[in-house]
């Protein structure tokens, strides 16, 4: 059921660009969880069928993810972020190996743990940036100078991108971040 869900959550892959990455992902981590957690309640074989659909369905929130990702990172970082999130994803899979060889075959106590760390990685998802190229590409330039900002004062950059700023590409050119990153290097070695 879950790979029945897996190949159907193409359903969902208009979603980011309609309300954006970050409240993609929150969405779909929320109904991931709930999912899990009839999974570890309900021992009913037809409700965990359904669930077991559902975490296959709502898997699309992986690949919104990277693209969530690639588009809140400069150039010179998405490989190393990128490797982060193949690292923990391998070392999920890792653990729940080694849990079930060595710790127990009772597979409630490790899905309760996946179900924990889910809940929390779905409570700092709200503390993320939505994708500045996202509120361009919507029109929301001032939203997407908010957030490039936003982003300059968690790197520690004093200075800021002006409200006046002038995005000189297109919004749907991958570099558009990279021109307005640097205006704000050029602000802050400036001051």
């Amino acid at each position: 059921m879950y790979f029945a869900g897996y190949a159907l959550n193409g359903v969902f892959s208009t979603m980011p660009d309609q309300i954006g990455r970050k409240k993609t992902t929150l969405y779909l981590m929320i109904i991931n969880c709930l999912a899990q957690t009839v999974l570890l309640l309900v021992p009913n074989f037809w409700a965990r069928s359904a669930m077991f659909f559902i975490l296959g369905l709502t898997q699309i929130k992986i690949g919104v993810s990277y693209v969530w990702l690639s588009e809140c990172v400069g150039n010179a970082y998405k490989s190393t972020a990128f490797t982060m999130i193949n690292v923990f994803e391998g070392l999920t899979l890792a653990v729940v190996g080694l849990y079930y060889l060595f710790i127990s075959r009772d597979w409630y106590y490790l899905c309760l743990f996946m179900l924990l760390i889910s809940i929390l990685a779905t409570m700092l998802v709200p503390l993320c940036p939505e994708s500045p190229r996202w509120h361009l590409t919507c029109g929301n330039r001032a939203e997407a100078i908010n957030e490039l900002n936003r982003m300059a004062s968690l790197n520690m950059l004093l200075r800021r991108i002006s409200k006046s700023a002038i995005f000189v590409e297109d919004p749907t050119n991958y570099d558009l971040q990279q021109v307005a990153l640097t205006e704000l290097v050029k602000n802050d070695s400036s001051a």
